[in-house]
């Protein structure tokens, strides 16, 4: 299986603010998760389905920050997951097909 592409999502995360600091800056882009269990390996990101929208101090401060551990790390990546899910299917920028 090959690791998922979208050019258009990770395009999409620069629309919203931060999910972590609600910045507006014009900084947020899509940060990408850097736990091995989600596909991260040497050299490889995570598939674009796993990312976040973040501002460019957050990003840094995410992967390559020395203020948090690892575990506020993943904690502070997975709770701007659930809120970049969240705004992007609340606000219908991601639409789901619903083909029941």
């Amino acid at each position: 299986m090959s690791m998922y592409r979208n050019k258009k999502l990770l395009e999409l995360m620069r629309e919203l603010d931060c999910q972590h600091c609600g910045a507006s800056d014009g900084t947020v882009c899509a940060c990408h998760s850097n736990q091995s269990k989600h596909g991260k390996g040497m050299g490889l990101k995570a598939p674009d389905s796993l990312v976040v929208a973040l501002c460019h101090r957050c990003h840094y401060e995410m992967d390559n920050g020395k203020n948090l551990s690892k575990q506020e790390r993943r904690d502070m990546w997975t709770e701007a997951y659930i809120k970049t899910m969240r705004t992007l299917i609340e606000s219908e920028r991601l639409i789901i097909n619903d083909k029941n």
